[in-house]
């Protein structure tokens, strides 16, 4: 008895030896590999929490691989009405936190009180939700975006998720945006048909208005929409 008591402490030793000599190995979508000791890890575990990448494109900023409420490149994420860094069940003029409950009735970002055509940090959903080195993209940088110069812009599918794979000419790097349509009121429209992100720049000609990109499979376009809407955000950074 003692000598099988030892045979299988001798097989126990052996084993966790030979466990704490092998490797545990991490691979992310970017294809990049994490290496761990198994005999430094205490635990493993799974959290709905994803840390966003920053893509470089080769373009004045760097851009989110996915939304602000996601956490995969085509997953919609969250809607924001424009300047609010909440969601919310009912998007019009009466529940929007920068007016009286009218269009006419803007009372922030709009000329006849602050001439501001920009969203402050503290009203940018990107700025509020991730950490402070991401924001809302400008008007400008949407276009950037747009310049075929630099970008190819290819109406695809991922993950059964229709979208545009954006790809850059100047180092061939990718990002998806889903086409995740919009909310008014308590509805979504366009959903899989139209892809709307908001810019942190308003219009401060008609102040009810902010710049949006809009995309459909037939056309891309920098545009201005209803502050009101629900619409989606994917950050950048410099």
């Amino acid at each position: 008895m003692k000598k099988l008591l030892i045979s299988i402490v001798a097989i126990f030793t052996i084993s966790f030896y030979a466990f704490a000599q092998m490797n545990v190995i991490v691979y992310l979508k970017d294809g990049t590999k994490i290496t761990y000791l198994a005999s430094e890890v205490d635990s493993i575990g799974f959290s709905e929490k994803a840390e966003p990448i920053a893509v470089d494109l080769g373009l004045s900023v760097k851009w989110a691989n996915f939304n602000v409420g996601a956490i995969a490149p085509e997953e919609y994420g969250d809607y924001f009405a424009w300047g609010e860094t909440e969601t919310k069940d009912y998007y019009d003029w009466n529940t929007y936190k920068w007016c009286e409950g009218t269009e006419s009735t803007i009372n922030q970002y709009c000329p006849e009180l602050d001439n501001r055509d920009n969203l402050s940090n503290s009203d940018d959903a990107a700025y509020v939700a991730w950490d402070r080195s991401w924001r809302m993209p400008t008007k400008e940088e949407m276009s950037e975006l747009l310049d075929t110069e630099k970008c190819i812009w290819t109406w695809t599918t991922v993950n059964d998720v229709k979208g545009y794979e954006v790809k850059s000419k100047i180092n061939g790097n990718t990002i998806f945006l889903p086409a995740a349509g919009n909310r008014w009121r308590d509805s979504f429209y366009t959903l899989g048909m139209l892809g709307s992100y908001w810019s942190n720049s308003t219009n401060i000609e008609e102040s009810s208005h902010a710049y949006y990109l809009e995309f459909q499979e037939s056309n891309i376009i920098v545009q201005q929409g209803l502050r009101r809407t629900g619409l989606v955000v994917r950050p950048v950074k410099p």
